[in-house]
């Protein structure tokens, strides 16, 4: 089975990192998320051979945080009666963020998720897009998005602060500028002027 490199975040803010078996990249991420870990980067390795002082072991691990938040939020599923390695059944509407259920529901169809598998996605990022690797890839999938206009602009919701918000600043960043992706000054002072808009007349103009 192929090994994977792993880093990633537990819950109380620190980096673990080690190698796990995984039948993919996508499996290791998810055996990471199942371990109340945010998968930062996972990356092919050439396993040990069985029984040489390489081989390795994987265990669950979690830190007392990340098994208190878990099991609070895995506890409404385990009394609903759900089967949790079931694929994710049809769920009657909500009033609650529509498109969001809609498009993490569409997902779980599309991939055949379980519930399970859609509670790691949920749990490791609410379900948002996750980007991990080093600052060159991360530059060049959100220069993708970008210049084929699947996207105008970008929310960044590092995994913690500041340590990560300042690594994409000092590290992502300087990639974007060089690509010309992102701006070196501001325009002005305001964010009307940032955003090229004409100021108004005010209300008691002449």
């Amino acid at each position: 089975m192929p090994a994977y490199a792993f880093e990633a975040l537990s819950a109380d803010g620190q980096t673990r990192k080690g190698t796990l078996e995984a039948d993919s990249a996508k499996s290791a991420r998810t055996q990471l998320r199942t371990q109340g870990l945010v998968p930062l980067s996972v990356d092919a390795v050439q396993a040990a051979p069985a029984g040489s002082a390489g081989a390795f072991f994987t265990r669950r691990v979690f830190g007392a945080q990340a098994l208190s938040v878990w099991t609070r939020q895995l506890a409404g599923l385990v009394v609903s009666g759900l089967p949790l390695d079931a694929p994710v059944p049809e769920f009657p509407p909500t009033d609650m963020s529509h498109g969001f259920n809609r498009t993490l529901l569409a997902a779980a169809a599309r991939e055949n998720m379980t519930l399970r598998d859609l509670y790691n996605l949920i749990a490791a990022a609410r379900g948002h897009w996750v980007i991990t690797g080093s600052p060159k890839r991360i530059a060049d999938i959100l220069e993708e998005w970008f210049v084929t206009h699947a996207a105008d602009g970008f929310n960044i919701l590092p995994p913690w602060f500041p340590g990560q918000f300042d690594a994409f600043v000092d590290q992502v960043v300087p990639e974007l500028q060089r690509r010309g992706l992102f701006r070196t000054a501001y325009e002005g002072t305001t964010l009307r002027e940032n955003l090229g808009l004409a100021r108004p007349p005010g209300r008691c103009s002449a």
